[in-house]
C-alpha cells in the first residue's frame, strides 16, 4: 500500500492537470482575428466581397451610355457567380442587381446600385453560408480623375471556423463607406475609410462583438482598425496580417 498510493496520487495529479490544460486550451468565443478574418471575407473580391461589387459598379459605369436604361429608370438583372478556376477560396452565390442613372436635367449626377445576393463560401480557417445587400451610390461622373462610393453594406449568416477552434454559430457583418475613391482609368482603388462592425455568436457558449474602422489605400491593401488590433487587409486574397 505505501508503494501504490504515491503512484495513484501521481496518476491523479496528472489527469486533473490534463483536463485543466485541456479546458484552458478550448476556444469560447470568436477571438479579434478571427473577426478579422470575417471582415476581410467579406471585402475580398477572391471571396465575392465589396471589392467585387466594386468592380461591377465601376464597369457599368464605364459603359454608362449603353448600359443604362435612361435616368431614373432601374435597370435590373441577375447572374450566378462563381470561383474561378484554381482559386484558393471556393463561392457560390446567386445575384441580383439594380442601377438607377440619377439625372438634373441632361446631366448625370449619380449611378444608385442595389445589390442582393445569397450563396456560400470555403476559405482556409472560416466556411460560411450567407446572404446580404448593398446599398451604393455612386458620385464623380464629372470628376475628371476619380469616382467615389459612400453607402452600405449588410451581410448575415452562418459560420464554421476550420482553423482548429471547431466554433460555429452566426454572424453579421456591417460596412459603411465614406468617399471610397475608384481611379477612372482602371477601376484601382486609391482611398476612402469605412466604418466595420462585426457580431454573432458562438453556438451554446457565447456572444462576440467587435467595432472598428477600415482606410483603404492604393496596392489592393487596407489598414483595418478592429478595437484594439490593427491588420492589413489583403482586398484580393482575404489574407490578414497583424501589424503595428
Amino acid at each position: 500500500m505505501r508503494n501504490t498510493l504515491p503512484l495513484i496520487c501521481v496518476m491523479l495529479l496528472f489527469y486533473f492537470v490534463s483536463c485543466k490544460k485541456e479546458k484552458a486550451s478550448s476556444s469560447d468565443s470568436v477571438t479579434n482575428q478571427q473577426a478579422a478574418f470575417m471582415v476581410s471575407t467579406a471585402l475580398a473580391s477572391n471571396a465575392n466581397g465589396l471589392i467585387s461589387i466594386k468592380n461591377d459598379i465601376y464597369n457599368y459605369t464605364k459603359n454608362l451610355a449603353t448600359n443604362s436604361a435612361g435616368c431614373g429608370v432601374p435597370d435590373i438583372s441577375a447572374a450566378a457567380r462563381q470561383e474561378p478556376a484554381n482559386a484558393a477560396i471556393d463561392y457560390n452565390y446567386a445575384m441580383g442587381y439594380q442601377y438607377i442613372l440619377n439625372c438634373t436635367g441632361a446631366t448625370k449626377d449619380s449611378l444608385s446600385t442595389n445589390v442582393n445576393y445569397n450563396g456560400s463560401f470555403e476559405a482556409t480557417g472560416l466556411t460560411a453560408m450567407n446572404s446580404g445587400t448593398y446599398t451604393i451610390t455612386l458620385t464623380g461622373l464629372a470628376d475628371p480623375t476619380n469616382y467615389f462610393l459612400n453607402g452600405t453594406y449588410q451581410n448575415s449568416g452562418t459560420y464554421t471556423t476550420t482553423d482548429g477552434s471547431n466554433l460555429a454559430g452566426n454572424y453579421n457583418t456591417s460596412i459603411t463607406l465614406n468617399n471610397y475613391t475608384i481611379l477612372k482609368s482602371n477601376g484601382n482603388t486609391t482611398g476612402g475609410t469605412a466604418d466595420i462592425t462585426v457580431s454573432g455568436d458562438v453556438k451554446n457558449k457565447s456572444a462576440f462583438s467587435y467595432s472598428g474602422t477600415l482606410t483603404f489605400k492604393s496596392g489592393g491593401i487596407a489598414l483595418l482598425v478592429l478595437g484594439t488590433q490593427k491588420y492589413n487587409v489583403n482586398l484580393t486574397t482575404a489574407e490578414v496580417t497583424p501589424t503595428s
